[in-house]
């Protein structure tokens, strides 16, 4: 029997009951040896689907480091007004106990939440995680796009891509 072409398809099961087919044909010359054909064929199709799985993760690390900004963002701002509210409070407290001389509503005070040098710790751990945030969305953005571009080329490679962390949408909050 003389084998003049060969042809591997493979289903790839996506989340939420999507699924991907990639396939591939090759014309198989007397001088080739159709099994090494079909190899080729193989390896080619699960380096395709490595790649698009790699664009998928990317697309979720992207999103995923994009949410932490914004939710870093929103606790910078908290934790800035509990600081403006405190230095009032502080004010408001040290104008009363120089009136009246009054240290009960200092201890109070001094009993009551976090400090000030606590929420400025706070505030500057939180600026920290804000900017690591913003570089991993740099980075994941960047990744993404030029693997999109390895994608259109046929360049099925993740070789020397600057990949963030990858997040996977199990390990989301």
């Amino acid at each position: 029997m003389e084998i003049t072409e060969v042809k591997f398809e493979k289903l790839f099961s996506l989340e939420r009951y999507n699924n991907e087919k990639i396939g591939l044909t090759s014309s198989v010359s007397k001088a080739d040896n159709p099994d090494q054909v079909m190899a080729e064929l193989i390896l080619r199709v699960l380096t395709i689907e490595d790649c698009l799985k790699l664009y998928r993760q990317l697309c979720e690390t992207e999103q995923y480091y994009s949410n932490e900004v914004a939710r870093w963002e929103r606790q910078i701002e908290q934790t800035k007004s509990q600081i403006a509210e405190m230095k009032a409070s502080i004010d408001t407290l040290a104008k009363k106990i120089e009136e009246t001389g009054d240290v009960d509503d200092k201890l109070r005070h001094a009993c009551s939440g976090r400090s000030y040098k606590t929420l400025q710790t706070d505030l500057q751990r939180y600026e920290d995680e804000l900017s690591r945030a913003k570089g991993q969305v740099v980075k994941a953005t960047n990744a993404r796009e030029e693997m999109k571009q390895r994608i259109k080329v046929g360049k099925f490679t993740d070789k020397d891509l600057d990949l963030p962390k990858i997040i996977h949408s199990d390990q989301y909050y």
